[in-house]
């Protein structure tokens, strides 16, 4: 009887896991962490931005933008390079220092198509920074339309400074829905 049991307790844990598929797998992530930003973006003109941090929120690096480098590192790739399968959302997420309240500076999401924007949303850190000196997680979604499924299209997520202050960033991520 035991035997009966254990035979049926496992053909419905085999059953069940060859329906339900992996929770995770349409879902993709890409995240840069500022310790390795040369695997993770292609915007070689922001080098002078990562420096060195004693109070990063992970690691030895961060990214810093102010009046003068207004944009972060970015992430930039073809849709049709990150999956075969239409994009249903993307969701940003960073973590940002600044030292003033009077800080200014947005989070990115953007669809290009050969160089346009034909969708560009942004979540201003403003309303979300509480105390300065302190990392604050940024976070914002884009929900995907019909006409963004075309492969040449391209996603962007980055950081635009848009005062004189300067603000950090780290711990960047990207979640793609699929």
């Amino acid at each position: 009887m035991k035997i009966i049991s254990g035979v049926i307790l496992t053909l419905v844990y085999l059953f069940l896991l060859a329906c339900g598929g992996s929770p995770n797998e349409n879902k993709l992530n890409f995240e840069n962490d500022m310790e390795q930003v040369s695997f993770w973006n292609d915007n070689s003109n922001n080098v002078q931005t990562i420096v060195n941090y004693e109070d990063a929120h992970s690691g030895k690096y961060v990214c810093r933008t102010d009046s003068v480098y207004r944009y972060s590192y970015l992430f930039k790739s073809k849709l049709g390079n990150i999956s075969d399968v239409p994009t249903l959302k993307v969701t940003a997420k960073m973590w940002v220092k600044v030292k003033t309240l009077d800080a200014r500076a947005s989070l990115v999401i953007s669809v290009d198509s050969l160089g346009t924007p034909i969708k560009w949303v942004e979540n201003p850190i403003q309303p979300l920074i509480v105390n300065p000196n302190e990392w604050t997680e940024i976070k914002h979604e884009l929900i995907f339309e019909e006409y963004f499924t075309n492969p040449e299209f391209v996603l962007g997520c980055y950081l635009w400074n848009t005062g004189s202050y300067e603000v950090l960033v780290d711990d960047m991520s990207i979640e793609i829905m699929r």
